[in-house]
């Protein structure tokens, strides 16, 4: 229902570009931290003495078995380069014991294989877990240094270099500035900042059906937790993660709503009652802003300013049928103007979902098939014109809890790729649904 489908498109181009889980270090005086240039990394729970501007960011490929996959982030700065990893280990992996050894003869065979050699390969203590500085020198003289910690189960990589005639001291206070920070204290404060003031829930608007209902769910529940987790080792980010966050209250109509991106908290979205109107406030949850910057797409069309209704964000209208099914949910601004339209046709065991912007064009089309329990089975994306095929996934049942709610289901499809061909999608969905007494 309340999804990533409901903001509007600047909202969406935020969520795209914000969601990267980085914040500066003065966001929060429990990192101890001074207020010099320091990069904080809440998605790998780490700080740095490097800055924000971040020339690149690559992911580091998941391991069945052995590793949930992780990301690096590269700087250029005047003193020379900088890369620092981060690789979420699975701890019962019969090589996480020696993971850090691993990791430190691969990097020496590295080198070595371009004619480097080894200068010093030394271990050290670290807060939380143990590292190696190894040293190599070039060809041409150049030193490169590569230290790799083991902290809990995420296995770090910091490399940098200098020239063989520099003693490396600008180099080695940035290395010696690596810290392993609580990025779920982090999380937390950040998700209570950015939580929208609660709204009246009375004189509620009713409805033919709560929202619960309209969404499929079944019995007086009080929170769902949606989780997802990557079967074909391709995604940026492996294990479990959480997506959404959705809470109802006693009479079933939605109260709260945390999104999520890659794991972490991006926004959070209030619902209540303004006027005799259903209204939601939300608010992104500011990691320090973007990384890449804010990209525009075209000029929008200059149009008349309007008072804006700064008590909330969005104004939903339903319509349903003689059966009690939702027809139609129009989304508006506080600004008065239809942000976009849901209409919905049913056929039998099949609805099918037309989103439309404020100005009546075609944003995607959704064909939803269903069972006779009226669960989901099937879900197909139509494409309107183009070259690309349609996106068709398909959902099977494990597990329902004594409600008869879902809790665990595959998901399986193919996804039509940039420049041709597809590229598989094989993940589990689980569900965590609490209950009112």
């Amino acid at each position: 229902m309340f999804r990533l489908k409901e903001l509007s498109f600047i909202i969406l181009l935020q969520l795209s570009l914000a969601g990267f889980g980085v914040v500066q270090a003065q966001i929060s005086s429990a990192n101890n931290l001074k207020k010099q240039e320091v990069f904080v990394c809440v998605e790998g729970a780490y700080s740095i003495a490097l800055s924000t501007d971040i020339r690149s960011r690559s992911p580091i490929p998941q391991v069945k078995d052995v590793s949930l996959g992780g990301f690096e982030y590269g700087w250029q700065k005047d003193i020379g380069a900088f890369i620092v990893g981060v690789e979420e280990l699975i701890s019962s992996s019969p090589t996480f014991k020696k993971s850090l050894e691993n990791a430190g003869n691969k990097y020496i065979e590295k080198i070595t294989n371009i004619y480097g050699k080894l200068i010093s390969r030394k271990e050290f203590p670290f807060d939380g877990g143990s590292g190696l500085d190894i040293r190599m020198q070039m060809p041409d003289g150049e030193i490169r240094l590569r230290r790799i910690i083991l902290a809990g189960n995420r296995l770090y990589t910091i490399t940098s270099a200098w020239r063989g005639n520099e003693n490396g001291e600008a180099q080695l206070k940035i290395f010696d500035s690596f810290k392993v920070i609580d990025s779920q204290a982090i999380i937390a404060q950040k998700v209570k900042e950015a939580t929208p003031k609660p709204l009246p829930q009375t004189p509620v608007v009713k409805k033919q059906r709560t929202d619960a209902e309209d969404v499929g769910l079944k019995g007086k529940v009080k929170s769902v937790a949606l989780l997802k987790e990557d079967l074909t080792l391709t995604w940026s980010v492996g294990g479990v993660q959480t997506y959404s966050e959705d809470f109802y209250n006693e009479s079933g109509y939605l109260i709260k709503l945390i999104s999520y991106y890659k794991g972490s908290p991006n926004s959070v979205w209030v619902f209540g009652y303004l006027d005799g109107m259903r209204v939601s406030d939300g608010k992104m949850i500011d990691y320090g802003g973007d990384l890449f910057g804010m990209v525009i797409i075209g000029s929008a069309a200059k149009k008349e300013k309007k008072t804006l209704d700064t008590r909330y964000y969005n104004k939903y209208e339903y319509k349903y049928d003689d059966k009690k099914r939702l027809i139609e949910k129009a989304v508006y601004g506080n600004d008065g103007e239809l942000r976009h339209k849901i209409v919905y046709l049913y056929d039998g065991n099949k609805v099918e979902e037309t989103t439309t912007n404020g100005e009546g064009k075609i944003n995607w089309k959704i064909v939803e098939v269903s069972d006779e329990k009226s669960n989901l089975i099937e879900k197909t994306f139509v494409i309107s014109g183009g070259s690309s095929s349609n996106t068709t996934y398909k959902y099977t049942y494990q597990s329902f809890d004594e409600k008869g709610n879902w809790t665990k289901r595959t998901v399986s499809g193919k996804e039509p790729k940039y420049g041709g061909g597809f590229k598989e999608q094989n993940y589990v969905e689980y569900r965590n649904i609490m209950y009112h007494p």
